[in-house]
């Protein structure tokens, strides 16, 4: 009869951090933060934001120097400038360790950038704030484009992503750096500033921007990830920081304002018309001043005394010319007067003599 025999197995196992693992900042292979430890870790270090200075415009206005000044009917087109050449910048710092000046062989995978801004819309504008997609465009890239548009709770969250279709170093070099200027740009709008609005009073939209690239890149077998970001703050260039900020020059907040006012109406956008004059007047002359002549005519000149239109004939011929106002002056018919009545007394004089004599 076969006797078995039983053998009974038992055995566990632990792990410890590798030295033959993956690279690291110690170079053989164990977290750097546990150079004492067996602990398995991964540390990722979060990448540190860059900061871009940005803006934003009121058509093309900048409201460094003052407050824009907005009529009611007035279209405005509100716009974010953002200098990205922070952005440009560190890649190209990238490009320095890449290992190769032939880009085309540095893949990429798991590829993408994103930025996005927030703006603050205060009450005032909220019923006429753009939220349609095609309201806002962005100028300056052919590499970058706005694909989501947000408008709701008085914020505008509008999201910008990288081009699809990258999947080498050198077409992102390609896309970012030469087909991307250093100043981007956001429009909004455009949009009419309704009647409604309050008046005389400082209406101000505030913006907030933040992005990031990441990506793994791979050359000859090796793999490198790469990650960045980046923030903005208000422009302190020479028309950078707004003028209801002078007291606080420094404020990182980016902001645009406008105060609004009435529209002219007619009456004040009228031009000044020539005043009128009755038939038979002549238009009044301010003293030390000359009657206004219209381009293309002549001045009129009265005849003096010595001219032959002065002489009775003429004055008697010009009678059916006569006006029907008498503008003649009172001086002169009180002279009139006065020698009539200077004559009647010299002859009733005379006729006395004569009769004494008789």
């Amino acid at each position: 009869m076969r006797t078995l025999k039983v053998k009974i197995f038992a055995f566990r196992w632990n792990a410890v951090q590798s030295a033959g693992g993956n690279s690291s900042a110690l170079g053989d292979g164990s977290d750097y933060i546990y150079q004492d430890s067996s602990d398995i870790s991964f540390t990722a270090e979060a990448a540190v934001p860059e900061n871009l200075p940005a803006d934003i415009l009121i058509n093309n206005d900048t409201g460094h120097d003052a407050v824009y000044v907005a009529k009611t009917g007035e279209v405005l087109t509100y716009s974010a400038s953002i200098d990205a050449s922070g952005i440009q910048k560190k890649m190209q710092d990238i490009e320095k360790d890449a290992g190769t000046s032939n880009f085309s062989q540095i893949a990429l995978s798991n590829l993408e950038s994103r930025f996005t801004a927030k703006f603050d819309i205060p009450e005032e504008l909220a019923g006429v704030w753009p939220k349609d997609k095609g309201s806002y465009t962005l100028k300056g890239t052919e590499a970058f484009s706005v694909v989501n548009v947000s408008v709701m709770s008085g914020q505008a969250v509008v999201t910008m992503a990288l081009k699809d279709g990258i999947e080498n170093y050198q077409q992102l070099h390609e896309a970012v750096i030469d087909q991307t200027q250093s100043t981007l740009r956001l429009d909004i709008g455009p949009f009419s500033v309704p009647d409604s609005i309050r008046k005389n009073t400082n209406i101000t939209v505030t913006g907030d921007l933040s992005g990031y690239m990441r990506a793994a890149a791979s050359l000859n077998g090796h793999v490198r990830n790469y990650a960045f970001a980046w923030n903005a703050s208000q422009n302190k260039g020479p028309d950078g920081t707004d003028a209801i900020h002078t007291e606080n020059p420094s404020t990182p907040i980016i902001s645009g304002t406008i105060i609004v006012k009435d529209r002219e109406t007619e009456s004040e956008t009228k031009p000044e018309t020539e005043p009128e004059t009755k038939p038979g007047t002549e238009p009044e002359t301010k003293p030390g001043t000359e009657p206004e002549t219209k381009p293309g005519s002549k001045p009129e000149t009265k005849p003096s005394a010595s001219s032959p239109e002065s002489s009775p004939a003429s004055a008697k011929a010009s009678t059916a010319d006569v006006k029907t106002g008498d503008t003649t002056p009172l001086a002169v018919w009180i002279g009139i007067l006065a020698a009539a009545a200077v004559l009647i007394i010299i002859l009733v004089i005379v006729k006395k003599k004569s009769a004494k004599k008789s």
